[in-house]
């Protein structure tokens, strides 16, 4: 009978501690939930939120208290005479600090954690219940404006929370919601993808458009000589040839209208050169050669008909 006892007591005890390590398992899991749903939402910043459970009771049916404690960044559950604590990042918590059993809330709030606990997830209703920002069209009062942008159209999420993705803050060079540009971010565009040739493209002071003055109008291909182009196609700008340093010949335009195509100049002989050939010491160009004058070197006619004006290069 004694060993029956001893026995028994045995199984008991061991019974007991077991049920003890269920308890603080059930406690510690509970607290560490909690936690880690205050500090993922703190540390995911402005607008973050999450939905948590915690349960009727811990391991065993034992009725507990969970409760935040913000000055001391702990999250403490206690049932009996035991307590379980696990930590948090931020002493601004605010809101339901004890928290019942049932679905409950946790937000960001400018670096401020709001709890709301027995929450009912009424997102999609229209109103703005406990917790949500908006619902549906319904934005409150609030706008891109009071959420601290500059501009833009607000609207919300799905989960009830805010979208800012339509808000803006001109002037923080970073093209936002729906601008056009904002100071040096112009989404990849330039005066060429703006139908420009070329020059440099900038944001209207307001972020609603493009600032094409430094943008240069000219089109190389058009046939209109503009801007800095130094031909276009057939408009030579009133240039020749000759007035190029040739004799003759057919001026054009490079493809790229920043130079004359000179391929079809030519440089002629000059009467002098032709005379000189041929051992004559004078030469003079005329309208015919008479006298001792000979017309014996035609290849420089075409120089005198050029640059003189008279057909004839004479020579003697």
């Amino acid at each position: 009978m004694t060993i029956f006892l001893f026995v028994f007591s045995i199984i008991s005890n061991r019974r007991d501690e077991l049920f003890e390590s269920e308890n603080l398992y059930s406690a510690k899991e509970t607290a560490e939930q909690v936690a880690s749903s205050i500090n993922t939402i703190f540390l995911a910043g402005d607008g973050a939120r999450r939905i948590f459970y915690t349960p009727d009771y811990l391991r065993g049916d034992i009725a507990y208290i969970l409760t935040v404690r913000p000055q001391d960044r702990l999250v403490e559950v206690r049932w009996q005479d035991r307590s379980y604590t696990s930590t948090i990042l931020t002493s601004s918590t605010v809101g339901d600090l004890t928290i019942v059993a049932g679905q409950n809330l946790v937000k960001n709030n400018q670096g401020v954690i709001q709890i709301t606990t027995n929450y009912m997830n009424l997102c999609g209703n229209s109103v703005i219940d406990a917790g949500e920002d908006c619902d549906g069209i319904n934005l409150g009062v609030e706008n891109c404006i009071s959420q601290g942008y500059s501009s833009g159209i607000l609207a919300c999420n799905p989960d009830c929370t805010f979208d800012f993705s339509g808000c803006y803050t001109c002037g923080n060079n970073i093209a936002e919601g729906t601008e056009a540009c904002d100071g040096a971010d112009l989404r990849g565009e330039s005066c060429v993808s703006q139908g420009y040739s070329g020059g440099t493209l900038a944001c209207q002071p307001s972020c609603n458009a493009y600032d094409t003055s430094g943008c240069s109008t000219q089109i190389c291909g058009n046939n209109i000589a503009e801007g800095t182009e130094t031909c276009d196609g057939t408009d030579l700008r009133g240039q020749t040839c000759v007035s190029q340093g040739y004799s003759g010949g057919a001026l054009a335009c490079q493809p790229t209208c920043n130079a004359y195509d000179t391929s079809g100049c030519t440089t002629l002989t000059t009467c002098q050169q032709a005379c000189s050939s041929l051992g004559f010491g004078s030469w003079l160009c005329r309208s015919s050669c008479g006298g001792s004058w000979r017309n014996p070197a035609p290849n420089g006619n075409a120089w005198c008909t050029a640059q003189q004006g008279l057909p004839v290069c004479c020579c003697r």
